[in-house]
């Protein structure tokens, strides 16, 4: 179970579905479930765990996918944005003058996909050290790894630790 979604199951579950990937809709009613379990009793944790998936779809965090002749749950573009953001926001810092370095370059034929990737960066409080050089404190080298990657922006992106800037970096 995902650890660092803490007394929000939406958060908990599209945190689940975003570490684990594409899951089998009963694989996550039962992950669903876990959730609620340690408050309600099976019947009602069962029942809670079906509304949260179907406001889930509604709110257009979750689609149906068939793969493999299996029909499979899985986290559309908004729900991803929202799913990340729930894990970094919940992620600790690293140690002291310890950075995590993202470095990109990503080509003129995906202006798009290189201008939301700013955004993004941006919105979880990244500083710009260049135009394709951002850094932060938080500890999330892997969802941000997994997050290029499923947005096929990965062989384009370079992420890191890194210490001792020979320049300060200014936290705002």
């Amino acid at each position: 179970m995902v650890g660092y979604v803490k007394n929000d199951p939406t958060l908990a579950l599209l945190a689940e579905l975003f570490e684990a990937g594409d899951l089998a809709r009963l694989a996550l009613v039962e992950i669903a479930q876990e959730i609620f379990s340690k408050k309600y009793r099976q019947e009602k944790a069962k029942q809670k765990a079906q509304s949260l998936l179907w406001r889930l779809k509604q709110n257009g965090y979750i689609k149906n996918i068939k793969r493999e002749q299996k029909m499979l749950l899985t986290l559309t573009d908004k729900g991803q944005q929202r799913a990340f953001a729930s894990v970094f926001n919940e992620a600790g810092l690293l140690p002291k003058n310890k950075w995590l370095v993202v470095i990109f370059d990503i080509p003129e034929k995906q202006a798009k996909a290189r201008r939301e990737f700013r955004w993004f960066l941006r919105q979880h409080n990244f500083i710009k050290l260049q135009q394709s050089v951002w850094v932060s404190q938080r500890q999330v080298y892997k969802p941000l790894k997994d997050l290029s990657e499923q947005w096929d922006l990965g062989e384009w992106i370079n992420i890191f630790y890194a210490q001792d800037f020979y320049k300060k970096v200014k936290v705002s």
